[in-house]
C-alpha cells in the first residue's frame, strides 16, 4: 500500500477547484489523476477535512478481538478446521469477515497452518513400545556418534512427459502427440551422513532387493569405516541377509528402524 499524498497538496487541490477551476484543470495543474481530485472534493464536502484516513489493518485484531477466546478454543479443539469453515461459523455468530482477516488474526494468536501426518499404527501399544525401545536407549549413544550415522533411503520418479488422457466430445478420441517411447521409473538411493550424501546412485528401474544388494556391494560398502552405523528403512528389500553380512564385514553396525 502506497503512502497517501501530503496534506498540503490535498488542501491546495481543493482550494484550486473552489477558485472556479474544473477538476481536470486541477489534475493537469498539480499532475495528479482526476479521480484523486474528485475524491478530495467529496472528502472535503462530507467531512470538512481532506486528511487521509488510517491505513493498514486495525490494531488488536479489529472486530475479531471480542471473539478471540472462542476462535482459540475452536482451533484447539479441531486443528483441521479451515479458514472458510471458521468464516461460516463466525457469520453464524454475527461476525462478517474475509478469510484473509481470519488468517491474519490466527497469526497474531501465534498459530500457523501446518500438519505432521503420523502413522495411526503408532497409537497401538506394541508399536509404541517398539518405537520407545528403539529411540530411548540409543539417543545418548547417537549424540556422541553423529558423524558415524548413515541413514539409507531412496526415492523414485516416472519419466513420462505428458498426460495420457484428455477430455473430448463423447464418441471421439482425444488426440495429441508426445515423444514415442516407454515410460520408465528412475530410482535414486543414497546414504545420508551429518555432513552430506554418501554413495549416491541412480538406477533406471524401480527399486527391488537385487538392485539394493548391488548398491550395497558396489557403492555403499567401499565407503564404510569401522564403527559406522548404517540405519535401514522398514521396507521389505532392505531386510536382506547379504547386505547385512557385507556391512558387518566392514566393521560397521546395522540397525533397522521400527515398523512404523
Amino acid at each position: 500500500m502506497g503512502k497517501p499524498h501530503p496534506i498540503e497538496l490535498r488542501e491546495r487541490v481543493v482550494a484550486f477547484v473552489e477558485e472556479g477551476n474544473s477538476h481536470r484543470e486541477a489534475a493537469r495543474h498539480f499532475r495528479v489523476s482526476p479521480r484523486f481530485v474528485n475524491s478530495m472534493m467529496i472528502l472535503h464536502q462530507l467531512k470538512g477535512s481532506v486528511a487521509p484516513g488510517k491505513q493498514g489493518h486495525p490494531p488488536g485484531g479489529g472486530k475479531l478481538m471480542p471473539h478471540s477466546d472462542w476462535i482459540a478454543a475452536r482451533v484447539a479443539s479441531n486443528g483441521y478446521v479451515t479458514l472458510d469453515e471458521l468464516r461460516v461459523e463466525l457469520t453464524e455468530r454475527g461476525v462478517m469477515v474475509h478469510r484473509a482477516t481470519i488468517g491474519r488474526f490466527l497469526q497474531r494468536l501465534g498459530l500457523s497452518n501446518k500438519k505432521s501426518l503420523m502413522a495411526s499404527e503408532q497409537l497401538r501399544p506394541e508399536i509404541a513400545r517398539a518405537r520407545d525401545l528403539w529411540i530411548t536407549p540409543r539417543r545418548r549413544f547417537f549424540n556422541k556418534a553423529l558423524a558415524r550415522l548413515i541413514f539409507i533411503d531412496e526415492t523414485s520418479t516416472n519419466t513420462k512427459l505428458t498426460k495420457r488422457t484428455g477430455w473430448c466430445v463423447k464418441g471421439q478420441r482425444y488426440r495429441t502427440h508426445a515423444p514415442f517411447g516407454k515410460w520408465r521409473t528412475q530410482t535414486f538411493i543414497a546414504g545420508l551422513r551429518c555432513h552430506g550424501l554418501t554413495a549416491p546412485f541412480i538406477v533406471d528401474a524401480p527399486m527391488n532387493r537385487l538392485i539394493f544388494e548391488a548398491w550395497i556391494v558396489t557403492q555403499l560398502a567401499p565407503t564404510l569405516s569401522k564403527g559406522d552405523i548404517v540405519i535401514l528403512d522398514n521396507v521389505g528389500f532392505h531386510k536382506s541377509e547379504r547386505p547385512a553380512q557385507l556391512i558387518k564385514q566392514r566393521g560397521a553396525w546395522l540397525l533397522a528402524r521400527p515398523e512404523r
